[in-house]
């Protein structure tokens, strides 16, 4: 889906190891890593990737009250830390990007669904079924259904 949607690299970290492809592609490191999946694990890498001066923004929520970082990689590298909240005050210019078309999210929407097929469309989503990202339920008077 990341290649679809413009991405210059994409790796399966469940069949290699991320950091070292990545860090092939870009020997000197990130200047950004958006760790999204909230996991120790994730952010473990996102420190290994990046550059000195580099910025880790964290948009995942982890499970758990606490995480840890190498503090060492992330004194000596002088690394920033930046959390995100998602919903402050950026819902208006989201939708404003989408409806001028300089973002395209058509390709997000993976899996449609009638208004009598919402709880399939929740159980979808809920199990990652089927190679699922988005789920759009259809209603009487909305779109057609692609």
């Amino acid at each position: 889906m990341a290649k679809r949607c413009g991405a210059d690299w994409t790796g399966a970290p469940t069949s290699e190891d991320v950091v070292k492809a990545i860090l092939k592609e870009e020997p000197d490191g990130l200047d950004c890593v958006f760790e999204c999946a909230g996991r120790q694990e994730t952010l473990g890498q996102a420190v290994e990737l990046l550059k000195p001066g580099g910025a880790l923004v964290l948009v995942g929520i982890p499970e758990s009250d606490r995480v840890s970082f190498r503090v060492d990689s992330m004194r000596r590298k002088e690394l920033r830390l930046q959390n995100v909240r998602r919903q402050n005050d950026c819902t208006k210019a989201a939708i404003d990007l989408v409806a001028s078309g300089a973002v395209i999210v058509d390709p997000l929407a993976t899996h449609h669904f009638t208004l009598d097929e919402t709880k399939a469309a929740f159980d979808h989503v809920a199990d990652y079924a089927d190679g699922i990202v988005k789920a759009i339920i259809h209603v009487a008077n909305s779109p057609a259904q692609p």
